[in-house]
């Protein structure tokens, strides 16, 4: 038979309901949707785990020598294998106190610029006096970004307020003033975010100590917020999820899908070989009536593959990964649906309709 007469077959068995094109369309879009959304839903689970860990500074890692760090090697790190921002802040010997709270000061830190990536502050248009002030410091005086404030050391600028919120990190920054120095010089502690977690990458902050620096000297490495664990393997959890067999599940289900889709019109497809269809037509036929009702229900499973995407920081990657699950069940489908055809024998015709 010729393909345009296969596909006219085929076509006339999908519109009649021969081939119970609904049902088993519906019948994928249902097990598609399930394992995609299972997938998607995980994968946007474990990047959400890791998204709140490093908002929490849970990714920071404090390198504290007093006076022994070096402020140009601190600002370097950032970039470096495994390092994503880093910079350097000294404690200033006096603070800045608000006429509005005489008996309390605001701690003042100087930081290196690319300090600021760490607190999130992008920009940053110097000012002679300027500084940034924590939510909670600009909140106690009153003042907001562009304001300015009376303290003993003259009249200071609020050029921004950054966010450094109660969550479980280090408070230092939690009620304080921050001011831009240049790099050069010594500071008291590196600040760095290393993503993702790694050991080795640790030893590369320790080049950030000066070279005057004592041999006796044993810096302290702390983590900016321990409240979520020392550290988070996105890795493993990706690997050891449940749903990461989701395309060999859909394989499976399509298979059977498939293949009873065939074995119940077998009657009637062994009839069709006793009036002389080929065998090679019979199964091209099946497997383009499969790929028909497949297609169709993996189209109604796929918006919900695309919303869980949207949903997530890595549309890519969950549109993927849970793609990747109703490819499995239309793969499987259409090999199920030609296995069907291939078992069909015309010289069992009398026994399939023995058994109808």
């Amino acid at each position: 038979m010729r393909l345009s007469g296969l596909l006219s077959e085929a076509w006339r068995n999908i519109t009649s309901g021969t081939t119970r094109t609904l049902v088993l369309a519906t019948a994928v879009a249902g097990a598609a949707g399930v394992m995609g959304y299972a997938e998607a839903s995980t994968v946007n689970r474990v990047n959400a785990e890791a998204d709140s860990f490093r908002s929490a500074g849970a990714s920071t890692l404090i390198l504290s020598a007093p006076g022994f760090v070096n402020g140009k090697a601190c600002e370097t790190l950032a970039g470096a294998s495994g390092i994503t921002r880093a910079g350097a802040l000294r404690i200033a010997p006096a603070a800045l106190g608000h006429l509005a709270l005489p008996t309390s000061a605001i701690p003042y830190r100087e930081v290196t610029p690319g300090f600021l990536r760490m607190i999130d502050v992008v920009q940053w248009a110097a000012l002679p006096v300027g500084v940034l002030l924590s939510e909670s410091a600009a909140s106690a005086i009153g003042v907001p970004a562009g304001g300015s404030f009376e303290s003993a050391t003259g009249t200071v600028s609020v050029q921004g307020v950054y966010a450094f919120p109660d969550d479980g990190r280090s408070p230092e920054l939690e009620f304080a003033a921050v001011g831009v120095s240049p790099a050069s010089g010594v500071f008291d502690e590196c600040w760095a975010e290393v993503w993702p977690p790694d050991e080795s990458v640790v030893q590369l902050l320790r080049s950030a100590l000066t070279a005057v620096a004592p041999t006796n000297t044993d810096p302290n490495l702390r983590q900016l917020n321990t409240t979520l664990g020392a550290d988070i393997d996105v890795g493993e959890l990706l690997d050891t999820r449940l749903s990461r067999h989701g395309p060999q599940a859909g394989l499976v289900v399509g298979l059977a899908l498939g293949f009873v889709s065939v074995w119940l019109r077998r009657l009637e497809l062994a009839s069709a070989l006793h009036c002389g269809l080929s065998k090679t037509s019979q199964v091209l036929q099946s497997a383009i009536e499969a790929i028909a009702w497949a297609t169709a229900g993996v189209l109604l499973a796929l918006p919900i593959v695309l919303y869980q995407a949207k949903l997530g920081g890595s549309p890519v990657l969950v549109t993927i990964l849970g793609g990747r699950c109703l490819v499995g069940i239309w793969a499987g489908a259409v090999i199920g649906a030609v296995l069907g055809a291939v078992r069909v024998r015309e010289r069992h015709l009398f026994r399939y309709f023995k058994h109808r």
